[in-house]
């Protein structure tokens, strides 16, 4: 007999094959409009090359410690036509989600938690991490600022871009006395085979059930499954959450972190809490 899904906490983990008729004609429906949206995207973004338009965007140019876009920047991380494909793959992952869940995608009930959860107390947990003893609780890093940065998924191309930038900037944060971690539902196996591939030396966090995610407010949870979507939470050493961005830009993400820190222990107000990228950027990124 076929079970619509495992549950494991709050995480459903569907079963494949499970779809009844009703959920086939809902799924090849928005496959059909997303698929057209999606054409039409990488059609319009063939037009112009992605070097020689500085937009604020993953997919496109990015502005990564060079004044321009051409020349020394096509070495840095100007991500070509192949930005705009996985964008539009992105696209065709929301759409069925929309398909399968009968619902919109709707993160503002988390966006409206992340804001709310500024200069309170950040939930404790212990998870399996791929550094250390094997398990790292929170209270462990008391005394040190944190940056606990949550993601959805281990080897997609905006969770793979943004874990490099923060291997990157590791040496700062460290002399910063900052502590990096990355949060998923990935089981711990395949963080420590996304570790040794992409050379990640800072610890990466298993959240299997999706409770710490949960209990951050960052939980999606569709019929597909769940996952965390991608925020991050700055905490002080006394354990008190000091900043949060609630939707994230993985190319440029670490290198705001560094900056809301370094303000943050000089005793001033961050100069912006803008939101990076906006919205579906970042999401569909992952």
């Amino acid at each position: 007999e076929c079970g619509r899904c495992d549950v494991i906490g709050v995480v459903p983990r569907p079963r494949p094959g499970c779809l009844y008729p009703g959920e086939m004609v809902q799924l090849v429906s928005a496959l059909a409009v997303l698929g057209v949206m999606a054409l039409l995207q990488l059609v319009c973004s063939g037009f112009v090359s992605p070097l020689e338009r500085p937009v604020a965007r993953l997919g496109r140019c990015e502005r990564l410690a060079v004044s321009g876009c051409g020349g020394e920047g096509r070495g840095v991380e100007a991500v070509s036509r192949r930005g705009a494909i996985h964008e539009s793959l992105g696209f065709l992952a929301l759409g069925t989600a929309m398909a399968l869940g009968g619902t919109a995608w709707a993160p503002p009930a988390a966006a409206a938690a992340v804001k709310s959860v500024v200069g309170s107390k950040a939930p404790d947990f212990t998870l399996e991490t791929t550094s250390g003893s094997g398990k790292l609780s929170l209270s462990d890093l008391q005394g040190r600022w944190v940056v606990l940065y949550f993601y959805p998924a281990d080897f997609s191309s905006g969770c793979t871009l943004e874990a490099k930038r923060f291997q990157d900037g590791l040496p700062r944060f460290k002399a910063m006395d900052a502590e990096v971690l990355g949060v998923s539902v990935d089981d711990i196996d395949r963080h420590r085979d996304f570790c040794g591939k992409n050379k990640i030396t800072f610890p990466l966090l298993s959240d299997f059930d999706g409770k710490v995610s949960f209990d951050y407010g960052t939980l999606l949870t569709t019929e597909l499954g769940s996952f965390a979507q991608r925020q991050t939470f700055l905490i002080d050493p006394q354990g008190k959450i000091r900043y949060a961005w609630e939707s994230v830009s993985p190319a440029r993400h670490a290198d705001d972190v560094l900056r809301v820190l370094e303000e943050l222990q000089a005793g001033k107000k961050p100069s912006s809490s803008r939101i990076e990228a906006g919205g579906l950027d970042g999401f569909l990124s992952s």
